[in-house]
């Protein structure tokens, strides 16, 4: 590594291993060695053959799309157009003309996100100014142990590494089968317990009777495979509250306007950044004010204002609700423990149908196939013993009666303390524990964690996805890169 010399002494390089390399392992990387002054060395574990494309933009699937613009995605958080303006000097929207809207957005398959995730790192892999370095550790963490200021993370094909900061970027578990289904995952025919493993809906054959197991962004990525390949017999995807992720709704007419009449190289690079880090909008402000009384409901009925107001002047619903989306790392933390177990009980599977939004071709490939009758949303449950319960007929249990069960019952935001070795090691030790909310693993507002005793640890940070409980939202790549905006200038001061 290029070394960095002031006034006759070498400086000593920072260590700092950044575990899991996904989006937030990325871009946390990539915007550490551009920012700081000193030189640091930066070793992210990852699993998987490259960094960057992580568990949710692996997938080589041509159906399956980022389900938000791709303004809303990029590696730098103060250029909300560099993955575009990626994609057109990559000559991606020409092979793949079905992305763009009419509206003037696009929404790329999630392999070429990967594609250019990989590309920056590599970009960024010595960085001449500092001297910094990035390097993939092709390999998993399993245990960390702490030991005179120096983390030391076992990895499992045996070798250690020792940093002086370690940044837990574990993102989104695997999918796996929900608890009740695990235990009688034999009374269910033809099961997949994950369609996202390579080549696992390839097994499905197109006269195959086909049950899926949640609505979410999961089963609609499912369907359009299953569609895109020619399937012939029904296929019935069930819920719990028979909700599935809406539409994506109009961009604001002044965007609109300025993608049609505007070269990308002049749109404005902050867009990202102005929306996400204004000020909470003074509807939701007004109903948070911290009190005893204080309760969830105020903030849905302020909402509910905003939306009828909206309505009165022609406006989307999508409006209100993303002033709303966009403050939710904000106003989160202002709510009590209890209110927020209450949003998860209650709230949270509305919440994030409408935030978790379908990219258009994916609607328009599905819904095509609905009205036909060949896709049916059902409300209800599996029940122990593989019996299918409808939620509006609870007295009436009848036995699954197809050929392959498809398991996309979503993501479990508390399952890494479960599953990942390196986290329950490090939960085991101390340094870790769940957040009381039921979500994710607990942080404070920069993002040190929390150990048993109730400390924050400057030495040890979460970003992204296990940060859920502390933010309530930074699970998609805009939030996930606000959180490193705010959060990068604070470690390096820290370092």
């Amino acid at each position: 590594m290029q070394a960095l010399v002031k006034v006759g002494f070498r400086l000593k390089s920072t260590r700092i291993v950044i575990v899991g390399g996904g989006y937030s392992g990325s871009c946390l990387a990539v915007q550490l060695v551009r920012q700081t002054h000193k030189p640091i060395v930066i070793t992210i574990v990852e699993s998987r053959p490259q960094i960057g494309p992580g568990l949710a933009y692996s997938t080589m699937d041509p159906d399956h799309r980022l389900n938000a613009p791709s303004f809303s995605h990029t590696i730098h958080p103060t250029d909300a157009w560099h993955f575009t303006r990626w994609c057109r000097d990559e000559h991606v929207l020409a092979n793949d003309p079905d992305a763009i809207q009419p509206d003037g957005t696009t929404f790329v398959r999630r392999r070429e996100f990967g594609r250019y995730l990989s590309a920056m790192v590599h970009q960024h892999s010595s960085w001449p100014t500092t001297g910094s370095s990035i390097t993939h550790c092709h390999d998993k963490a399993i245990h960390a142990q702490r030991r005179e200021r120096v983390w030391q993370i076992h990895l499992a094909g045996g070798s250690t590494l020792d940093a002086d900061l370690l940044l837990l970027a574990t993102g989104n578990p695997e999918l796996r089968l929900p608890a009740v289904l695990a235990e009688n995952k034999d009374d269910l025919p033809g099961l997949i317990e994950n369609p996202f493993a390579r080549g696992a809906l390839e097994s499905v054959e197109p006269t195959d009777r086909v049950f899926i197991i949640g609505s979410g962004l999961t089963a609609l990525d499912a369907l359009s495979t299953l569609i895109r390949r020619g399937h012939e017999a029904p296929i019935d995807v069930i819920s719990r509250h028979g909700l599935r992720p809406v539409p994506q709704g109009p961009i604001p007419v002044t965007l609109a306007d300025a993608l049609r009449s505007t070269p990308l190289d002049e749109l404005p690079a902050s867009l990202l950044l102005d929306r996400v880090l204004a000020p909470a909008p003074e509807f939701l402000l007004t109903a948070s004010v911290p009190t005893a009384k204080f309760r969830l409901r105020h903030w849905l009925m302020s909402l509910r204002n905003r939306l009828a107001h909206g309505k009165s002047q022609g406006e989307s619903w999508h409006t209100g609700f993303d002033e709303l989306r966009d403050a939710v790392w904000q106003l989160w933390p202002r709510l009590p423990l209890e209110e927020k177990r209450r949003f998860v009980r209650h709230l949270k599977p509305w919440y994030d149908v409408h935030r978790y939004r379908s990219p258009p071709p994916n609607e328009q490939l599905i819904r095509s196939v609905e009205r036909s009758g060949r896709v049916r949303f059902l409300r209800g449950k599996v029940a122990p013993g593989g019996r299918l319960v409808f939620s509006d007929r609870p007295e009436r249990a009848v036995a699954l009666d197809y050929d392959r069960v498809i398991n996309c019952a979503g993501l479990d935001p508390t399952s890494g303390l479960r599953s990942n070795p390196l986290l329950m090691s490090l939960e085991a030790q101390g340094f870790l524990r769940a957040h009381p909310c039921g979500l994710g693993i607990e942080a404070d507002l920069i993002c040190r964690a929390i150990d048993v005793g109730g400390r924050p640890l400057d030495h040890l940070r979460l970003v992204g996805p296990p940060t859920l409980g502390t933010f309530g939202d930074p699970i998609c790549a805009i939030y996930i890169a606000m959180q490193v905006h705010r959060l990068v200038p604070e470690i390096l001061g820290t370092l």
